[in-house]
């Protein structure tokens, strides 16, 4: 196999402590090419994206495609419809793993009834999610779930896991808009 030279320190990389979880789309990319991943080698954190639009949408090949350029399990994309936080809820209850995508191959793009899954949900599945979400936290000091609306570099993700990381207390965090921030929040600051 033949190794990254421009990436001498990708070997010795595994363990990331942090992640990036987000929902996206063909609205997404810039944010994603020119800021999230604009750094890969300088990359700090794990990525999983769920990339919602159709199959046929030309935004899975690109992202997927840069998703190539790093070492195994560092960036990984899953085919999806929904929503940020419904499709984080479901990856932590298949287990936030490798093993998602090759379900993936499977059943591509049908929407799961496990949207909705809580009124059935079984003892079982709760002790499930349960484990998952330990093996997370184990594995993971830090997860962020942005909406593709935030635009930060990767060096500037990297500074603010950091931060998290450097001060036990903080619990949870956000990133905050400036008025000079761009994104959908604008709309909801002037009504």
């Amino acid at each position: 196999h033949h190794h990254h030279h421009h990436h001498p320190d990708h070997h010795h990389r595994r363990n990331h402590r942090f992640l990036l979880f987000s929902s996206v789309g063909g609205q997404s990319w810039d944010v994603i090419s020119k800021f999230w991943l604009r750094s890969p080698s300088l990359l700090t954190f794990d990525v999983v994206l769920v990339v919602y639009p159709s199959p046929s949408d030309p935004i899975h090949a690109k992202i997927k495609a840069l998703a190539s350029k790093f070492p195994p399990g560092v960036c990984r994309v899953i085919a999806r419809k929904g929503f940020k936080w419904a499709n984080f809820r479901w990856w932590i209850g298949k287990g936030g793993g490798g093993e998602v995508e090759q379900q993936q191959q499977h059943q591509r793009h049908q929407q799961q009834e496990d949207d909705d899954d809580d009124r059935g949900a079984t003892k079982e599945h709760h002790d499930d999610e349960e484990s998952h979400i330990r093996e997370l936290i184990h594995r993971y000091d830090a997860i962020w779930v942005p909406d593709d609306d935030m635009r930060m570099t990767t060096v500037e993700i990297n500074k603010m896991f950091e931060v998290v990381q450097g001060r036990p207390k903080i619990l949870i965090a956000s990133p905050s808009f400036t008025p000079g921030s761009e994104g959908v929040w604008r709309y909801h600051d002037t009504q």
